[in-house]
């Protein structure tokens, strides 16, 4: 029996349908704080079905890319392939977070893959690097700033600041109301013996901005649409380098911060 959940993330509706057992149950209890009973607005759909690979459905004639399963995209739906029950409910989220990254930018909209803190004058301090660098550690440390997130979250620009959003795709699936903020600051984390803050070329600032975004490929339409954004990120805000050792203390982190924000 087809079951089907519509998500609402960062105001982009995506309504999934499978016939695979458990795929939406897996979502339901997963995903519950982004579900919603707003289905007649969906902005994608994306149909899972359970069938055999063969060369005919992933063929390039048929219109299917193969990535462990098949799929095949629309318009405004796409069709997903599933060979098998293993791994059925990791591959439907992972061709999900595909898809919304390629909505996400459709909309002037960017996923970062970050921790993002905010004090109480809603000055946002963004912290980004590869999994591991410390952004869990430096939201854990800071305790004087409110924590949006802890490893991914969507941003938004406006003409009153930047619209930052939750998404499922984190540890912490727990939906918070998107806020406004003023970015006052872009981190780049770099394991170090010592704190320290450098700030970036606008050159080297945009090319690490890039690469911590999450999106699906680098087709050259979505990079020059991203390339767009992040100018104009870089024009409101500063882009830095902070050093930090696992065993930094939060006071050396505070005050290294505060200093530097001095001389910006």
């Amino acid at each position: 029996m087809t079951q089907h959940i519509t998500l609402h993330i960062a105001d982009i509706y995506i309504h999934i349908e499978s016939e695979i057992n458990g795929v939406i149950g897996r979502f339901q209890e997963f995903y519950r704080h982004f579900s919603t009973n707003e289905s007649a607005h969906s902005d994608y759909s994306i149909v899972i079905k359970q069938e055999k690979m063969t060369v005919s459905v992933t063929g390039e004639e048929e219109g299917f890319k193969f990535q462990g399963y098949a799929f095949k995209q629309f318009e405004k739906h796409a069709i997903l392939l599933i060979p098998s029950l293993k791994n059925a409910y990791q591959y439907a989220e992972e061709f999900l977070l595909f898809i919304f990254s390629e909505l996400c930018i459709q909309k002037n909209k960017l996923i970062f893959h970050s921790a993002s803190l905010i004090d109480d004058q809603d000055n946002a301090y963004i912290f980004f690097g590869p999994s591991g660098i410390g952004k869990s550690t430096i939201s854990r440390k800071l305790t004087d700033f409110t924590v949006f997130s802890d490893d991914m979250m969507v941003m938004e620009k406006t003409n009153n600041g930047y619209l930052l959003q939750k998404t499922p795709f984190e540890r912490n699936k727990q939906r918070k109301p998107a806020v406004l903020v003023n970015i006052k600051v872009v981190f780049r984390l770099v394991q170090s013996d010592v704190v320290k803050i450098n700030s970036l070329k606008k050159s080297n600032a945009f090319n690490v901005l890039l690469s911590n975004l999450w999106f699906s490929d680098y087709q050259k339409k979505q990079v020059e649409k991203y390339a767009e954004i992040l100018q104009d990120l870089m024009q409101n805000t500063t882009v830095a380098e902070l050093q930090i050792a696992k065993n930094s203390q939060k006071e050396a982190i505070v005050e290294c911060i505060k200093n530097y924000e001095m001389t910006c």
